[in-house]
């Protein structure tokens, strides 16, 4: 989550002080995930869409009383996407990120948005 200390200067908090009910919403959301169909066609073959990651995911997690926010600032002088599984009843998140890296182009800024969205919602690194 993207926090802003006295100064107005953005950090990352990647976890609330309490995290049992998110991860306990979480372990229940797995359990209801389906298989990640890939229906988006590329020169170097198929990829799981972001409609097709949250067709298999979307419903267990808002069964389970969480939902997803991503969000971009700029910390340390980098681009940073910043990803959060967010429990609506508590409060409680889990966040992850990822440097944006460099981009030439408001199309590849766009492209490394989609990409985000879909990679750090996949990989699960919590």
């Amino acid at each position: 989550m993207i926090y802003y200390d006295n100064e107005h200067k953005p950090y990352i908090k990647y976890q609330s002080d309490e995290v049992d009910k998110v991860l306990t919403s979480l372990g229940k959301a797995h359990q209801g995930f389906e298989t990640i169909e890939k229906t988006g066609k590329a020169q170097y073959g198929s990829f799981a869409s972001l409609t097709d990651i949250w067709s298999a995911c979307g419903k267990s997690l808002d069964k389970n009383g969480l939902t997803v926010i991503s969000r971009i600032a700029r910390i340390h002088s980098k681009n940073m996407f910043v990803l959060t599984i967010f429990h609506i009843e508590s409060g409680q998140f889990l966040s992850s990120s990822s440097d944006m890296g460099e981009y030439k182009t408001i199309h590849g800024y766009g492209s490394l948005i989609t990409y985000f969205r879909r990679y750090l919602l996949t990989v699960n690194p919590f």
